[in-house]
Parts: structure tokens; sequence; C-alpha cells
């Protein structure tokens, strides 16, 4: 049977397929199932993104304070709740056929859309140091609410130079004994209310100009060194330095950046006819939840006045 009746008869050809599950995907699906579209999202890990990953939230209308993971929550039954499909699996390989986008996953399945809609976010960096693979999942981690229940009267340390390790030091500061912040930077850059409230922390030392030289211990981490000599004997090392975007599937179309972002203009549209990019991994200045939920809204509006022109 050639492709494109294959395409027309198959039960996973959709109208939109939105790769990633996070508050951009999320409010681009909202949209285009009121729109009466057949909408899917592929998500190789906990629906939400790094959203999930973040403690307290004071700047999303319509909650004075509310934590990322409950936020998250409320998205993916909404979303669930207007029949979106969830795919939970990895895309392996994108390809255009025609009109239509065609994506592999590690489910083994083919699923072919109209639209397309990149939404995968970033990744954090790993630090360039022996062991780190060794120690990660074993006293090294990404995610400070996700691992601080195993960090209860514990000695750790966070690294990074933004604010979200000053948010998270505080954080692991009312669980842990002790907290280092590895301050990769000469200076916190930081608000005024942030500084105050670490500045009433007496279990937090900072450390500026901070670089980790050595990971030590067994099978768990035991310590860590510093470039200044310096051993710091920790079970947790929480590293924030900084992100990457997900766009190694895009690397044979012609839509990044110098630096892998994907390249948008104000309606979310790549040089590619129905490809479109949103959230963090776009080549958009600002990196906000407000600013993902937008760019979401703007792809679906202008996602459904591109696929009623091709009818």
């Amino acid at each position: 049977m050639a492709l494109q009746a294959i395409i027309m008869n198959d039960g996973n050809t959709y109208d939109v397929i939105i790769t990633g599950g996070g508050p951009a995907a999320f409010s681009a699906a909202i949209f285009l199932r009121n729109g009466n579209y057949k909408v899917g999202y592929i998500e190789k890990n906990i629906p939400g993104g790094k959203l999930v990953n973040i403690n307290n939230i004071e700047n999303y209308p319509g909650y004075k304070s509310i934590n990322g993971a409950d936020l998250a929550l409320n998205m993916y039954e909404q979303v669930d709740a207007l029949g979106v499909d969830s795919i939970y699996g990895e895309v392996i390989q994108i390809s255009k056929y025609n009109d239509y986008h065609v994506i592999y996953t590690n489910d083994g399945k083919t699923r072919y859309t109209k639209v397309l809609i990149i939404a995968t976010g970033t990744s954090m960096n790993e630090l360039s140091v022996t062991n780190y693979q060794k120690f990660l999942n074993k006293g090294i981690s990404h995610c400070a609410t996700c691992d601080g229940a195993l960090t209860k009267g514990k000695d750790v340390a966070i690294i990074g130079s933004s604010a979200a390790i000053v948010a998270n030091a505080i954080y692991l500061a009312n669980i842990c004994k002790k907290v280092y912040l590895l301050n990769e930077q000469s200076s916190l850059d930081v608000n005024e209310k942030l500084m105050s409230s670490l500045n009433k922390l007496t279990n937090i030392e900072i450390i500026n100009n901070a670089k980790v030289t050595e990971l030590n211990g067994n099978d768990l981490l035991e310590s860590i060194k510093l470039d200044n000599n310096q051993k710091i004997d920790v079970s947790f090392l929480f590293v924030y330095t900084g992100v990457k975007p997900n766009t190694s599937l895009l690397s044979s179309y012609d839509v990044l950046d110098k630096k892998g972002y994907v390249v948008v203009n104000e309606k979310m549209e790549t040089s590619i006819p129905g490809l479109y990019a949103i959230g963090d991994v776009t080549n958009q200045e600002y990196k906000l939840i407000t600013i993902a939920v937008a760019q979401g809204t703007i792809a679906a509006m202008e996602a459904m006045k591109y696929m009623s022109n091709k009818k």
C-alpha cells in the first residue's frame, strides 16, 4: 500500500503532534483540542517538563503561590480531560513526506501529522569531571525538589550561577544539615527578596568562583574537591550549570541557530511549512512559564490557520 494511502487510513495520523509535555505544549494542546483537532503530545519523562522541578512559583497569574508539580498536574489533568492523546516514549527520528511530518518513536510506531510543534525544551549541562556518570543518581542530581527528601539531615552542595541555585539552596537548607552554595561567578546576581531569604539562613555557606575538579566516593558520592584544593564532604551535589536545547533530532533541518536553538518568528513558525517551535527550545530571549504558555497559544492559533488554508 502506498504511504499516502497508509497515512489517510492510519490511526496514528494526527492533525497536530507536539514533541514535549511542558507548559508550552499543554497550552498549544488545549487550544487545538478545543478547536476540535486530533492532537497528541509525546513525552519521554514526567508530563510537566522542568515545571515539576520548581519548588515555588509566585509569578503565574491566578496563583499567589503554587508548587511547580501541582501546576503541572493541573495542566496535565486539563489536557487529559479534553481527550488529547498522551504518548509516552522518545522520538528517535523525524522526516517529511509531502505535506506530512513523519515521527518515529522508540515504541516501534510511526506517526504522521499535518503540523509538528517542537516543545522539547532544554536539558541541564553536565560537569566535565571524572566520575560524573559514575555518581549520577548516586549523589549527583539535577533536581533539588525531586531528591531533596533523600538529603534530610545531611551535608550537600549545589553548583551553578543563576537564581535557580539560590532558590534551591534555600529549599535544601530547610531539609539539610548544611548546604554549600558553589557559585561559579564572583558574586550572586539575584533579586533583593531572594537575597534577603538567603541571608536569613545560617546553614548555607557561599563559595564564589567555585569549580569542582574531583568527585570522590565508593558506590555513592562522599566528597568533592574544588580547584583551590578545598575538600568538601557531601553526600549530594546538585548541578545547575546551565542548559542546552534538545534539538538533536532537528540537526538535518535548517532551522537551528549557532547555539542549537530553533529559530522562529513572532508566529512561532520555522522556515519549514507546518513546523513550529515553542518554549525554551526556541531562540526567543525570555524563558518563563508565562511566555511558554503564550507561545503555545500563538503556535496553536497559527497552526489552525495553516491547516484551514490547506483544505
